[in-house]
């Protein structure tokens, strides 16, 4: 009994640990924001989103600069920043920064119940949690005036829960009715955070195939209809009070011209792959082997512990999981580079588009490196040496991450002169 009220003091003290690290990482990436040269950065798109607020407190409709109807850019970017202004009694360009910031709190919350969700040690959870949440990619996004600050949160929520419902759905012992009353509210909050997402970004429509094919696997083919016209129902609602609160009839789906890709879809794929190597080289240092180092790294991080895992007993749900976020990863990537072939075959493709991606690789290789861990026990030999090796690299791999990640939160946070002090700082030069 004392020896269990150890055990359980440990698991407290641990736990209180973790958090505390996180409530320390979230308030330096707010430091990170509020801290952002100049003040809240604002390009072509902020300078629309702003317009559409502006328009939407003046007139009660959503508008363009020209007086137009807004239908490029969904209305949930301007919504938020009008409701916010007329709530603080500011202008919208003056509430950026801290709108933002109340954002960032609500994509950490996010991102803890995806890590949650998905990752069985709080150690391991601690580390994603750091090397996403602080990450320059990230937290640059929440010093602008753009829609993803709004869009991550819904799009990481709407991915927790559908991973919910398939370890629900996978559950055999809860069976019968339990089951699907398990798997179901999770479906439903996926389609409403999707809902939520598209408001925000069109992008988001890449997760409708997504939501329903995981409503097939976890609620089983008949349930799952039972459920569809909830769901859409809960997909809809959003995007319907999004432009109805916006006072304008708006559109399901973006009006965009569409172009044949049959020359174009090799140049976008190449800018999409570059854009995958930088968002890579955020995570691990590819400097030198460029942006084609990615697709293989994902690749062996991905496919060997599974390959590895199958081999010895057979893929398990943690396996199976691996193979789901990466497979989302894969198709949101090939989507958007599609998409954008589509649309505008000469302009490469917006990097914005892959931030949803940071979480669902850093993830991946934490949930490779526990696989690797898990058969290496099993093998013998050089098998045995491979999989310890991999796991050990994959370990290294998730360290670098939060080591960059942690780096670049430092050099941008307004330390005081003290923490700054050095051989220069006598004769008053900068370091």
């Amino acid at each position: 009994m004392e020896g269990g009220r150890i055990d359980n003091a440990v698991i407290a003290r641990n736990l209180v640990i973790v958090i505390t690290l996180q409530l320390l990482a979230v308030g330096a990436g707010i430091g990170v924001i509020l801290a952002t040269p100049g003040g809240a950065g604002f390009s072509y798109d902020s300078e629309r989103y702003l317009a559409g607020a502006q328009a939407i407190l003046s007139t009660g409709e959503y508008r363009s600069a020209s007086g137009l109807v807004s239908l490029h850019w969904p209305p949930g970017t301007s919504l938020v920043y009008a409701f916010a202004a007329r709530l603080l009694g500011r202008s919208p360009q003056a509430i950026v920064l801290g709108v933002n910031c109340a954002a960032y709190v609500l994509a950490a919350v996010a991102l803890q119940a995806f890590v949650g969700v998905l990752i069985r040690q709080a150690p391991v959870r601690a580390v994603v949690f750091v090397a996403v949440l602080l990450n320059s990619s990230w937290t640059g996004l929440y010093g602008k005036l753009w829609s993803e600050p709004f869009f991550l949160p819904a799009w990481i929520a709407m991915m927790a829960m559908l991973v919910l419902a398939l370890k629900a759905g996978w559950a055999k012992a809860s069976g019968g009715r339990a089951y699907f009353l398990q798997a179901t509210p999770c479906m439903l909050a996926a389609s409403c955070l999707l809902g939520i997402a598209y408001t925000f970004r069109y992008a988001a429509i890449a997760g409708l195939p997504v939501v329903a094919v995981t409503g097939f696997v976890a609620l089983g083919p008949r349930r799952a209809a039972t459920a569809a016209p909830a769901m859409a129902a809960l997909f809809a609602l959003p995007i319907a009070a999004a432009w109805s609160l916006a006072g304008v009839a708006g559109s399901w789906l973006p009006p965009r011209q569409l172009h044949s890709a049959a020359t174009a879809l090799p140049d976008v794929m190449g800018h999409a792959a570059a854009g995958l190597g930088l968002l890579l080289d955020q995570l691990v240092p590819v400097h030198g082997a460029g942006p084609w180092a990615a697709v293989p790294a994902i690749l062996v991080w991905v496919l060997l512990p599974l390959a590895l895992v199958i081999r010895t007993r057979g893929a398990g749900r943690h396996e199976l999981l691996n193979a789901f976020i990466s497979s989302v990863a894969a198709f949101y990537f090939l989507f958007v580079a599609a998409v954008q072939a589509f649309v505008d075959p000469t302009t490469p493709l917006d990097l914005r588009l892959l931030s949803p991606l940071l979480p669902l690789l850093v993830a991946s290789i934490a949930l490779s490196m526990d696989s690797m861990a898990g058969a290496a026990g099993a093998f013998n030999g050089r098998a045995r040496l491979l999989a310890s090796v991999g796991g050990a690299i994959l370990a290294a791999c998730l360290c670098i991450c939060a080591i960059r990640s942690l780096r670049a939160a430092s050099d941008r946070l307004p330390w005081p002169m003290a923490f700054d002090a050095g051989p220069t700082a006598a004769t008053g030069e900068a370091r």
